[in-house]
């Protein structure tokens, strides 16, 4: 399988994602604190496995932080 790569800005995408987890955040009474650096920084990246990535990071932070 060939995954094609495409530029990226990384700070909104991260902000993308971590809307989508947002409500399962709050279910585990965990808060994202997060904030888009000042500059664009953009990847040169594929999108599905970024997104696997990011995925994993915010999923796992989320399960391994404790509440508040």
């Amino acid at each position: 399988v060939e995954y094609p790569k495409s530029m990226i800005n990384f700070g909104d995408y991260i902000s993308y994602r971590i809307d989508f987890f947002k409500d399962v955040a709050t279910m585990s009474k965990v808060s994202f604190d997060y904030n888009v650096p000042e500059e664009n920084l953009h990847i040169y990246f594929n999108k599905t496995k970024l997104q696997r990535i990011v995925d994993n990071t915010i999923t796992n932070a989320i399960k391994y932080t404790f509440a508040g």
